[in-house]
């Protein structure tokens, strides 16, 4: 199945449809033997009929299973269809998806950050690739969502190269107890492409699931923090 361009392989469809085919032909060899054994049975000692009753009936439950796995399949090829046209639409456009890692390119990398309640301290430490600290900077105090876009200076004052880095943030209270906080990361959509049959959004040059977008914008959110 192909959708705008984007090739969608449901390996499920032909493992049931080969079971359909296989349950078909034996239950019409069923039928012949029964065929045969009736015509052929001695009137004086007739076969009973309960044992083949009991067949007929387990090769019908079978049938009517594979039936429904194949009504099942088409629902979710449906379901697939329409999801890659609704992911083609987001092509050009900035979203905002669950995850802590962001590209930096051209000297700009874009995350978004919660906290769940006022802190009395926020901070905030991009990481690169290798887990090491990149940048540390101050974070909102404030409970609310926060847009933090970086230009890439790292805390030497130079420029990092272009590539993945994560944001991690640690928020204390009074008590100098964590606070909850979330990470989601800010991106254009360069394009879309299939992974078997999971639909995903290029995005900052690597795969995000599409499932993971949580809001759609036309420009990209300015910063907050």
């Amino acid at each position: 199945m192909e959708v705008n361009g984007i090739s969608i392989v449901d390996k499920a469809e032909s493992g049931t449809n080969a079971s359909a085919k296989r349950i078909s032909a034996t239950f019409d060899q069923f039928l012949t033997l029964l065929t045969a054994q009736m015509q052929n049975q001695d009137p004086l000692s007739p076969l009973d009929g309960t044992e083949f009753t009991n067949q007929l009936v387990q090769f019908s439950n079978v049938e009517q299973s594979i039936n429904q796995n194949l009504n099942l399949e088409e629902m979710i090829k449906m379901q697939k269809t329409s999801q890659a046209s609704q992911a083609v639409s987001y092509i050009g456009k900035t979203v905002l998806a669950n995850g802590s890692e962001a590209a930096l390119e051209s000297g700009q990398a874009t995350w978004q950050y919660t906290l769940s309640e006022n802190s009395a301290t926020t901070t905030l430490n991009i990481l690169d690739a290798n887990g090491d600290i990149v940048r540390t900077m101050k974070g909102s105090n404030d409970a609310g969502v926060f847009n933090l876009v970086w230009d890439g200076t790292d805390n030497e004052g130079g420029l990092a190269p272009d590539g993945i880095y994560s944001l991690t943030v640690g928020a204390k209270d009074a008590n100098d107890k964590f606070i909850d906080t979330t990470t989601d990361f800010v991106g254009l959509v360069e394009g879309v492409n299939s992974d078997d049959g999971q639909v995903n959004l290029i995005i900052n040059g690597f795969n995000i699931p599409v499932e993971s977008v949580i809001s759609i914008h036309e420009t990209p959110p300015a910063p907050t923090a």
